[in-house]
């Protein structure tokens, strides 16, 4: 690795660790029921522009509760697969991904690849309500404005 590979990458990973979800993510969830069906996600999707949509479930007491995310990349799944009458709960992949609004994007981005996720919800726990999403193209983000997404800079051919 070049000396200026090492200075691109070392930016990388600082902005990463001090760029907080808060100042990443978008504010705000687009959420559907358990029951919604895939057409009608895909409605919200493109009617929304978004590339997830929350399935929110109500509770028996308190607020209502994220049960997952169906992404973009779950409805082409699910959709090519024959399977556009199975209800949005049963095939979110993403349940239980999520994040505080105060940790650094590098914790999220590692959370994400852990799990194999492009989102997670970014919750306020003290409140025990949704925020807002953070993606893998907010991560992106950050990585392209410290530098790294530049090919040139990162040495790439």
């Amino acid at each position: 690795m070049s000396s200026t590979s090492t200075q691109t990458a070392a930016v990388a990973t600082t902005a990463m660790h001090c760029t907080t979800v808060r100042e990443a993510m978008h504010p705000g969830i687009v959420a559907c029921t358990p029951t919604a069906t895939l057409a009608e996600v895909a409605h919200i999707m493109a009617s929304c522009q978004v590339h997830s949509v929350s399935v929110v479930a109500a509770a028996p007491a308190g607020p209502p509760s994220i049960s997952g995310i169906l992404s973009d990349a779950d409805l082409l799944r699910w959709a090519t697969a024959g399977s556009a009458r199975l209800p949005a709960g049963a095939i979110a992949s993403e349940a239980g991904a999520w994040v505080t609004p105060d940790a650094s994007v590098q914790e999220a981005a590692e959370v994400m690849a852990e799990r194999g996720v492009t989102h997670l919800v970014v919750v306020d726990t003290d409140r025990h309500v949704p925020l807002g999403i953070i993606s893998a193209l907010d991560v992106a983000k950050i990585l392209a404005r410290s530098g790294v997404a530049d090919p040139a800079e990162a040495g790439a051919s």
